[in-house]
């Protein structure tokens, strides 16, 4: 009776799902092309309207993971189902033969097994994590504190699992001692470690399959656990001391390597300063673009500090970033070379075949420190710390330390949402990975003068002005406006600076929260007496959209809103205070114009030329007006099909009022950015510039090497 009432229904099940599947792979993908070309039936043209929004891969993907999830689910049912109707009573049999039966242990040794647990799939995950970062290299996603804290956290968190589960079984058994079935808990155990260490992976398995192959290998190893006690408790006796020793190295090495012990080690290693060599401090407002400045006629009063400051220095009006976006255009200012002469890329550190400016003035006896707060990309990782003594990335705290590992992660994150950076003592609250502009600040102040009175050189990088817009109160509401709306918008070629003005107000509040730590730091180092011996620049990697062209955010584009940043530079006594320079100024000359006036132009050399020489007025003649700023992108990673940078390499070239700009297919577009800011107006097919479009075709393709970006290797 059973076989006739299972045979016949499996049989119409597997062939339903096998018809389901099928439909998915062949039907609906076409259905869903014809729909986005508004070619199928009307009710699928209706929901697949977005082709403006999103481009087909993106419906595709859609569906498959919901026709996918769809066969698994009722898979899923129809198993139970047959459970539930024909082997119910062998099922329970099962079940309590399994959970029931087998050896036991303590609640001590259940934590200590736990703990055996999580030191296993914490180091698991820590070698997959750092092999993966050696063989791929990439600047973010990594960093090593992950590799060396991470297996002590996730045993921490084990233990404290097996702690709840023995307190919970305390208070249902009102309070006297039972022991655990060991098999269940090694179940659950290896469940947890196995789930942690595929989840690090880059499997690309779907989340069903995961926990489907999770829960195969925890019952294989409860399974073998259950049924040899003795030989489980002895291996578990055996390898508790090697993994101890593996946790206590890797918490060793992180003691080793904290920034103020490697910076002992640098500054024992440095050559004696000459004496009265001026300080250096190097300010990168990430992300910020220069029309959002007071200085530049921002009718907002965002940088009121900065423009204050600004009236004893230099002022470049037209400053051009080498890149719009982080990586590559550091390391312009590092190095002084053009994007497309290095390495560094959306995918690949910084090498070092270029000298950085912090590797020449520590050869010259100064004290280096980076406070960096771009941990995606500008960490260790990104190769920007060459040449630092001390280098400040990720913070160093309680919620850093309990994000390093799975386990606890997810317990953090979403089963216990903790403010543990209160917990920690923290002045300044934070999202876990993320720095706001006092923690830069404050980390800096502590550590200046440095190096035993060494002149140093400081490097401080701030990512409020980067999205997500937070900035603190008051600046969260400074220009925002009743009934504005603040929610992020989604990216389409459409986009307006109308549908932006939210956005704008707290991307406007946030520079305003870093004009007050700009502010902070001019008038400690005037207080310490150092503000007159010290060279202050202060400048972006490169700026952010806010809907011209259409587009948002930065890195897919060399328009300039992109490209366009602040650059303001105080030398007390030693720049001609309230002097504006016209002329276009690249930001890879930084490292030669530092060098320059430090007065070691004669003795280092850098790529590119000092900017000083806008202001100098050579014997008999006038300070130079040549200009010429290059900028390149190569392919975004994640760029949209309607962005420029799409297509492939751009590269543009700003000289006097124009802008040029060439994609990556050869198309050219060419702006007068003194009459046309926004960039409305194209000027490329215009007859009486056909000349000037040569020369400076000319002139980019002889930067570049080649007959165009297009044609060159990303």
């Amino acid at each position: 009776m059973t076989k006739r009432f299972v045979g016949p229904r499996v049989r119409l099940a597997v062939a339903a799902l096998i018809a389901v599947w099928l439909t998915g792979e062949w039907l609906g993908p076409r259905l869903i092309a014809s729909a986005y070309r508004q070619e199928s039936l009307e009710v699928l043209n209706r929901v697949i309207s977005g082709r403006d929004t999103h481009d087909l891969t993106f419906y595709l993907d859609a569906w498959t993971w919901l026709w996918r999830g769809a066969v698994a689910a009722g898979a899923i049912l129809v198993a139970l189902a047959w459970l539930a109707v024909v082997r119910r009573a062998k099922l329970s049999a099962a079940l309590r033969d399994w959970v029931g039966a087998g050896p036991r242990v303590r609640p001590p040794v259940f934590v200590w097994y736990a703990a055996w647990f999580g030191a296993l799939a914490g180091l698991s995950e820590a070698a997959h994590l750092s092999i993966r970062h050696l063989v791929e290299h990439q600047p973010r996603g990594f960093g090593w504190d992950i590799a060396r804290l991470g297996p002590l956290a996730s045993t921490l968190s084990f233990a404290l699992l097996a702690l709840v589960w023995v307190a919970l079984l305390a208070v249902a058994t009102r309070g006297r001692p039972a022991a655990i079935r060991l098999r269940p808990a090694v179940f659950v155990l290896a469940f947890f470690a196995s789930y942690g260490v595929l989840q690090a992976s880059d499997f690309r398995l779907a989340r069903y399959a995961v926990l489907l192959l999770c829960a195969g290998l925890a019952a294989t190893v409860a399974r073998g656990a259950g049924g040899n006690g003795p030989r489980f408790r002895r291996l578990v006796r055996v390898s508790t001391p090697v993994l101890a020793l593996a946790l206590a190295a890797g918490v060793g090495t992180a003691l080793l390597t904290h920034p103020a012990v490697a910076e002992r080690r640098a500054l024992a290693a440095l050559p004696q300063a000459r004496a009265g060599l001026p300080n250096v401090v190097l300010i990168i407002l990430d992300t910020v673009r220069a029309d959002a400045l007071g200085l530049h006629g921002y009718t907002r009063a965002t940088t009121p500090n900065l423009d204050a400051w600004a009236d004893s220095g230099v002022v470049f009006d037209r400053a051009i970033s080498t890149a719009p976006w982080t990586l590559t255009s550091h390391a312009s200012m590092f190095t002084g070379r053009l994007p497309h002469e290095m390495n560094a890329d959306f995918r690949v550190p910084l090498d070092d075949a270029d000298r950085t400016l912090a590797e020449a003035l520590a050869g010259h006896g100064y004290a280096t420190a980076g406070f960096v707060a771009n941990m995606g990309y500008a960490s260790r990782l990104s190769g920007l710390a060459r040449g630092f003594a001390r280098y400040e990335d990720f913070p160093l705290a309680l919620g850093r330390f309990l994000t390093t590992a799975w386990l606890p992660r997810w317990l953090v994150n979403d089963v216990l949402p903790l403010d543990v950076e209160r917990w920690a003592g923290a002045d300044t609250p934070s999202e876990f990975g993320k720095k706001f502009g006092e923690q830069v600040t404050d980390a800096f102040l502590g550590w200046v003068p440095g190096g035993d009175g060494r002149p140093f050189f400081a490097f401080l990088n701030y990512m409020d002005a980067h999205t997500p817009y937070i900035p603190p109160a008051p600046f969260d509401s400074m220009f925002v406006r009743p009934g504005m709306d603040l929610s992020p918008v989604a990216r389409h070629p459409e986009n307006s600076v109308e549908e932006m003005l939210g956005q704008r107000a707290l991307y406007d509040g946030a520079i305003a929260y870093l004009d007050r730590e700009i502010g902070r730091i001019f008038e400690d180092l005037r207080s310490r007496g150092v503000l007159d011996h010290t060279l202050v620049i202060v400048t972006s990697d490169h700026g952010e959209q806010f809907g011209e062209h259409g587009l948002i955010g930065h890195g897919d584009s060399l328009y300039w809103p992109v490209l366009h940043v602040p650059l303001v530079m105080v030398f007390p006594d030693r720049l001609p205070a309230g002097t504006r320079i016209a002329a276009a100024a690249s930001l890879r000359d930084l490292p030669a114009t530092v060098l320059d006036l430090l007065g070691f132009g004669l003795i280092e050399a850098f790529p590119g030329r000092s900017l000083a020489r806008h202001w100098r007025t050579p014997p008999g003649g006038r300070a130079s007006s040549d200009a010429l700023a290059f900028s390149h992108v190569s392919v975004v990673p994640i760029a949209r099909p309607w962005e420029p940078s799409f297509e492939g390499p751009m590269a543009s070239l700003v000289v006097g009022d124009l802008h040029l700009i060439e994609d990556g297919e050869g198309g050219h577009e060419l702006y007068d950015v003194a009459r046309d800011r926004a960039q409305s107006t194209d000027l490329s097919e215009r007859p009486e510039l056909a000349a000037r479009m040569a020369i400076l075709r000319a002139s980019l393709d002889s930067i570049l090497g080649s007959p165009g970006p297009g044609s060159r290797a990303p």
